[in-house]
């Protein structure tokens, strides 16, 4: 008799709980479509918000649009109100996208509003970051602007009345280098492709403007110790002429060293050839290729990673002139005068550009009598350096927008390097892209360095040019062919040097390369041609193949490296595509360079599944990518592991032991 009633009492238990489950799923559909009904207001509103924002912004731009408004308290004080206002929406939209934040990423795939709702959210945190740090770099500039806009008669120069106040608005500038590094972060969230091409150009223009942006923080923030408010900062300035072509830029003729203490600048010049030409015993392909009976300053800047140059020419300076400077500044090419715009030296009569700056220090450095004091490089100089820093003194807040535009685009095209001992420093050095380092990426790589050691200025005469090719199997194995062709043209009679071997049995008008290539660790070289080769070795993680050529005026040579490229290089873009990076050397004659990529039968290369596929590029700034598609390769590859060593293989550092100072 029990039996029926437990079974009787199990169904109606089991009743209950199947209408116990009913209820919960349409209780938990119910909270999906409320919370889908308040998600979907939500992006409604956050899109608004984002588009008054973008309008606040853009009458934030036109108000300070060049500089010359911020002369005007009132033009001051309207931007920081339009960027308030922005800084308000985009927090706002923040706000409003709480909800559905964490399921946007997921929505990537939805035609055409995808991408644009997995970026909502992180663009709401890159703009409000973005917007706070540049309200914050106002709050910082507020003391100086009565410093940049009235100029009193006074003997205290601009720089001196400006250190103090900048040291006060030194945190201000901290935390805004901060909050941008967080809006540059929040915009690796954002896809690059949105379905809409004009959302699509303001993202890539924000992409390029955080970082700069940053980079003005930072150097605002170490304006104090930049200006020496607390103690002389001392300066390294080298010139470079890329006539004559060097690994970091060009031979160097004259130096500076530049004292600024409390804002007050002084400069002390010198010649190429220091007071006790200290000498090291030389690299080995300059002291086979050369006449040279050891290393000096004037050839210092010996390595292509301008860190460790800049060390060489500190130390050369330093240990030679008892002066030592923690902050080196190498000039190549128009560099600061690329920035500062004609200068007239009234001492010489002359108006220096940023196209005849370099053949005028490169005159007076051969007026000098070999193996004494070249006191009229040093004077010339001195003149320059005193007409710059007059001109430098006179610039109000547009001069200030102006040179420092100036600099930034002297600085992409790699005329200015800098290195500092300061961490600090040399950290906004670097976000600054002014490190001038030999860079390691994860891929394929390469790096072309060419080196004059034919004592003339004939590099603007020299065309070179490159095609790239690499062969790949399914199997991730690729073999690289790099042929560099070298041509000299005719050169006038005018032309400054010697030649070869110091003109014993050549001209003026004739080449000697060393050539340097840089290109992934593990990688061997199967066969080189065109060139005295050198043996390959290992040099800054990368593997270093060089050859010497000695070309005649008028003659052509192809220099041609073979070699295996380490499978390891598909290892952080996956086996689904190809990727090379190619480093410009400052100052460098090669502009250009064809690649080729060919793949096996039953591969694919590009958008067209073809089997060849070449591009032609144009080598701007530091680095340039080349990036494919590739269909076929079926392996496992490892990553491609490196150790980076700041040491020359043909300069070590044993070479600097037992001196007075490290290098």
């Amino acid at each position: 008799m029990t039996e029926p009633v437990q079974v009787a009492g199990g169904k109606r238990g089991l009743g209950r709980v199947r209408r116990c489950r009913r209820w919960i799923g349409f209780v938990v559909l119910l909270a999906i479509a409320l919370v889908g009904a308040v998600g979907a207001v939500q992006l409604v509103r956050a899109h608004s918000r984002l588009q008054a924002a973008e309008t606040d912004l853009n009458q934030a731009t036109a108000a300070a649009r060049g500089g010359a408004g911020f002369a005007n308290a009132a033009t001051r004080s309207a931007t920081k109100t339009e960027l308030r206002a922005a800084h308000a929406d985009f927090a706002a939209a923040g706000g409003d996208l709480w909800l559905a934040g964490p399921f946007l990423p997921h929505l990537s795939w939805i035609p055409r509003f995808g991408p644009q709702l997995a970026a909502a959210q992180p663009l709401s945190q890159a703009g409000a970051a973005s917007t706070e740090a540049t309200l914050d770099i106002l709050r910082g500039l507020q003391p100086a602007w009565p410093v940049l806009t009235h100029h009193p008669r006074t003997a205290q120069p601009l720089l001196a009345r400006l250190a103090p106040v900048l040291g006060r608005g030194a945190p201000w500038f901290g935390l805004a280098a901060r909050q941008m590094q967080g809006a540059i972060d929040a915009m690796h969230g954002v896809p690059s492709n949105l379905g809409d091409g004009s959302l699509d150009r303001k993202v890539a223009h924000a992409r390029g403007a955080l970082p700069g942006l940053e980079s003005a923080a930072q150097w605002l923030s170490l304006a104090p110790e930049l200006l020496g408010s607390k103690s002389p900062a001392r300066y390294l300035l080298v010139w470079e002429n890329p006539d004559e072509l060097r690994a970091t830029g060009g031979f160097i003729p004259s130096a500076n060293l530049i004292t600024i203490d409390g804002g007050r600048i002084h400069t002390d010049p010198y010649g190429a050839w220091l007071p006790h030409q200290i000498a090291f015993p030389s690299p080995a392909p300059e002291a086979l290729y050369t006449s040279e009976s050891g290393l000096y300053f004037e050839d210092s800047n010996w390595s292509p990673d301008f860190p460790l140059s800049a060390r060489y020419e500190r130390w050369f300076f330093g240990e030679d002139t008892g002066q030592w400077a923690p902050f080196v500044i190498d000039v190549s090419g128009p560099g600061l005068l690329q920035a500062t715009g004609p200068l007239r030296i009234p001492r010489y009569g002359v108006t220096v550009t940023e196209a005849n700056v370099g053949r005028y220090i490169e005159y007076f450095h051969h007026l000098k009598k070999r193996g004494k004091t070249d006191t009229q490089s040093q004077e010339f100089l001195a003149s320059l350096a005193t007409t710059l820093l007059n001109h430098i003194e006179g610039l109000g807040p547009r001069g200030f927008v102006t040179l420092g535009s100036g600099l930034h685009q002297s600085i992409s095209a790699q005329q200015i390097l800098m290195y500092s001992g300061s961490q600090a420093e040399e950290a906004a050095i670097t976000a600054s892209g002014a490190d001038g380092r030999i860079l390691d990426p994860p891929n394929d790589s390469l790096m072309v360095v060419d080196d004059n050691r034919s004592y003339n200025k004939i590099n603007p005469y020299i065309g070179e040019s490159a095609t790239y090719q690499v062969d790949i199997n399914s199997y991730a194995q690729a073999t690289a062919t790099l042929t560099l062709t070298y041509h000299v043209r005719h050169s006038p009679a005018t032309l400054q040097g010697a030649g070869p071997y110091f003109g014993f049995w050549y001209t003026k008008h004739d080449y000697q390369d060393f050539i340097r290539v840089y290109v992934p660790p593990g990688a061997s070289l199967t066969s080189e041609s065109g060139a005295v080769q050198w043996a390959p070795m290992k040099a800054y993680g990368l593997t270093q193949l060089a050859g010497r050529i000695l070309l005649l005026e008028g003659q052509t040579r192809r220099v041609v490296f073979r070699y295996r490229v380490p499978s390891a290089v598909f290892h952080a873009s996956g086996t689904g595509r190809y990727v090379l990076t190619i480093q410009r050397q400052p100052g460098g004659d090669l502009q250009h360079v064809r690649v080729t990529v060919n793949v096996d039968p039953g591969m694919s290369v590009g958008s067209h599944a073809a089997r060849s596929m070449s591009s032609s590029l144009t080598l701007n700034g530091t680095q340039t990518v080349f990036s494919v598609p590739i269909s076929g390769i079926n392996a496992s590859v490892p990553p491609l592991t490196r150790t980076f060593v700041a040491s020359d293989p043909f300069l070590p550092m044993s070479y600097f032991a037992g001196y007075r100072h490290h290098l």
